[in-house]
C-alpha cells in the first residue's frame, strides 16, 4: 500500500492521520475547529509521511453520527480531495469506530452524545476478527433506553459519562458499563477504512455522505428563547 488520508470531526474538534511506509502518524486537536486547522494539519502529516495527496491508495473519513458541522466538514474535505486526485473512499461510521478503538472483543453497544435528552445508541458483535453491527445507529430518549441484557458492553463516550445513572437502570444481567476512546479516532478510521479496500468496498467520493441520525437540525425562535439545544 503506498498510503491512505483519514480524517474525523465526530464529536467536535478534529483528528487526522496518514499510513505510510513508516506506519501510521496522526494529530489530535480537540479544542481546535477543524476550518481553522485541518488543511494545514493534513498538509503537515502528508509532509512528514514522505507522501502526496494524488499518490495515496484511498481517503477515509468519519461520517456519524455526531455534530453535523464536523461530519459535514469531513465528508466534504475528503471530497474535494478525492475529486481532484480520483481517489476512491470509506466511509465509516462513528459508533463503529469508538467501539473498535475502544477495544470491543466480543460484543458491546456504544452511546454517544445526541443532545436534548437523547443519546446515539449501537450495538456490534466481534466476528473473524471484524466487529459487525447488530443495531444500526438510532437516536434515543435517556429516560427511554432499552435494555441491554446478556454478556454485553455498554461503552459510554464524551458527556453520556455525566448520565451514567440513565444507563444503569439499562444494564441488566451480566451486561457492564465502560467508557469510551476519547482520544484520536482517526487512526481507527484509517484501518476500517483499510478492511473496506481489502473487501473491495470503497466508493466514489461523490457517493460519501453524512449520516444523520437526528431528523431536527434547527430550532425556531421559541425554541431558542427557551434555552432548548441541539
Amino acid at each position: 500500500m503506498s498510503g491512505a488520508l483519514a480524517i474525523d470531526c465526530t464529536f467536535g474538534g478534529f483528528s487526522a492521520a496518514v499510513a505510510g511506509p513508516g506506519g501510521i502518524i496522526d494529530e489530535h486537536h480537540p479544542d481546535v475547529h477543524a476550518s481553522e486547522g485541518l488543511i494545514d494539519c493534513v498538509d503537515r502529516l502528508l509532509r512528514d509521511a514522505g507522501l502526496e495527496l494524488a499518490g495515496l491508495d484511498f481517503l477515509a473519513c468519519g461520517v456519524g453520527p455526531g455534530n453535523f458541522t464536523g461530519i459535514r466538514t469531513a465528508c466534504g474535505t475528503v471530497q474535494g480531495f478525492g475529486f481532484v486526485h480520483k481517489l476512491p473512499a470509506a466511509g465509516i461510521v462513528s459508533t463503529l469506530a469508538l467501539a473498535r478503538a475502544s477495544g470491543c472483543q466480543r460484543r458491546c453497544a456504544v452511546a454517544c452524545r445526541a443532545h436534548r435528552g437523547h443519546c446515539y445508541l449501537a450495538s456490534y458483535e466481534a466476528e473473524d476478527g471484524e466487529l459487525r453491527e447488530r443495531d444500526a445507529p438510532a437516536l434515543h430518549a435517556l429516560d427511554g433506553l432499552p435494555p441491554l441484557e446478556g454478556d454485553w458492553e455498554l461503552c459510554l463516550h464524551g458527556r453520556m459519562k455525566d448520565e451514567r445513572k440513565a444507563f444503569v437502570a439499562a444494564v441488566t444481567g451480566a451486561a457492564t458499563l465502560a467508557d469510551c476512546h476519547e482520544g484520536s479516532l482517526a487512526p481507527t478510521v484509517l484501518e476500517l477504512g483499510r478492511q473496506e479496500r481489502e473487501r473491495d468496498e470503497l466508493v466514489d467520493v461523490r457517493a460519501l455522505k453524512p449520516l444523520y441520525v437526528r431528523n431536527k437540525i434547527a430550532l425556531t425562535k421559541e425554541e431558542h428563547r427557551a434555552g432548548m439545544r441541539l
